[in-house]
């Protein structure tokens, strides 16, 4: 897995330097030329993560919301386990092993994420897009610590 990080930290970064590292992620995703399927493609978008995640749902109808809600906080709590024997065992030293299995937790949080967006007839792209926008938004107003939702 490949990691691209904009120099120094995020927050160190006036908005030109964020809006430039934004643009060049965007053209990155726009490149892709992957084989067409899902095991093999080099770049998904979240809404495609969503639908092709979808055919994987073998829960019943009327555990809808309630199932994939159960199971993101499941799944949460094995990757805060993981993080919190890394503290405990290894100094907080995070191993390539352990980065590996932190990432495969967090692609099941990522499953029952979509799930639950699924269900909830949401769409996880623009949920993402959102997201982001509201973060924009706050760091424009330097209001991106603190508490509430509506900050």
């Amino acid at each position: 897995m490949t990691v691209i990080e904009p120099e120094g930290s995020w927050n160190e970064m006036d908005n030109k330097d964020k809006e430039s590292f934004r643009g060049y992620m965007k053209r990155l995703a726009k490149d892709s030329d992957g084989p067409e399927t899902h095991a093999t493609r080099k770049k998904t978008t979240m809404s495609e993560y969503q639908l092709e995640s979808r055919t994987h749902a073998i829960y019943h109808v009327e555990d809808s919301v309630i199932y994939p809600a159960l199971g993101l906080a499941g799944e949460a709590g094995e990757v805060a386990g993981k993080v919190s024997k890394i503290m405990r065992d290894s100094d907080g030293s995070l191993t390539e092993e352990l980065r590996e299995d932190l990432g495969k937790e967090l692609g099941d949080v990522l499953w029952f994420v979509a799930q639950l967006a699924s269900d909830l007839s949401l769409n996880l792209g623009e949920i993402a897009r959102g997201n982001l926008r509201k973060l924009d938004d706050r760091s424009e107003r330097g209001v991106l610590g603190g508490s509430g939702d509506d900050r």
